[in-house]
C-alpha cells in the first residue's frame, strides 16, 4: 500500500518532532547538572535560564505539535512519544481514513475520477 503525500508530511513531522521533544528533555537535564556544577554565578545562571526557557517555552510547544501530529496519525495514547515506522504506519488498519485522499476500496485514489458539479459532498462512483 502506499502512504499519500498528506500522511507522509505528518508521519515526518511527528517523528521531527519526537526527536526535538526527546533531544530538549535531554538538553534540559544537561543544562540543569551543568548549572548546578557552574564554576561561576554568571555561568550558573545563564544555563539556568536556558534550562528554564525550555522547559516552559520550547517543551510544551514542540510536546503540542507532536500531539497534534499524532492525533492526526491516529496513534493511541501509549504510542505517542515513540518514533514511528513507515511499515508501523502502513500496517494500521484504517490508515486510508488518516489520508487527505479518500479511497476506493481497491486502493484507487476517489479524486482521480471526474468532478460533477454541485456532487462534491456526495460520492457516485
Amino acid at each position: 500500500m502506499n502512504v499519500g503525500f498528506g500522511l507522509m508530511n505528518m508521519y515526518f513531522g511527528y517523528n521531527t518532532r519526537v526527536g526535538d521533544v526527546q533531544g530538549l528533555t535531554k538538553a534540559v537535564g544537561e543544562y540543569e547538572q551543568i548549572a548546578a556544577n557552574a564554576e561561576t554565578p554568571e555561568e550558573r545562571e545563564r544555563y539556568a535560564n536556558a534550562a528554564k526557557q525550555i522547559k516552559n517555552e520550547m517543551l510544551p510547544r514542540m510536546r503540542e505539535e507532536m500531539n497534534n501530529y499524532a492525533k492526526q496519525l491516529g496513534l493511541d495514547t501509549d504510542e505517542v512519544g515513540k518514533v514511528i515506522t513507515k511499515d508501523e504506519l502502513e500496517e494500521k488498519e484504517n490508515i486510508q481514513k488518516h489520508t487527505l485522499f479518500e479511497y476506493l476500496e481497491d486502493g484507487t485514489s476517489n479524486d482521480l475520477y471526474s468532478y460533477k458539479a454541485g456532487q462534491f459532498l456526495e460520492k457516485d462512483v
